[in-house]
């Protein structure tokens, strides 16, 4: 659902379904992800950096040309 919001442009909407679904199931690797990818589109590059190394720890595997964006930041 949240990804629908995103894609309409709601990204503000998107951040607090992905939060909401990260409250229901910590640890829910893609959300991090999508999370992590949304801020980096916003500029906010501490957040974009803390949700990847969530998406990581959480074993969400991360294709190679995304990994080297974030591991610039």
């Amino acid at each position: 659902m949240a990804h629908i919001y995103y894609e309409s442009g709601d990204i503000d909407k998107a951040i607090e379904l992905y939060n909401q679904a990260l409250s229901i199931k910590t640890g829910y690797p893609k959300a991090y992800v999508n999370l992590a990818i949304i801020y980096l589109q916003r500029e906010e590059y501490h957040r974009a950096k803390e949700n990847y190394k969530k998406a990581l720890k959480a074993g969400y595997d991360i294709e190679p040309g995304l990994r080297d964006i974030f591991d610039r930041l």
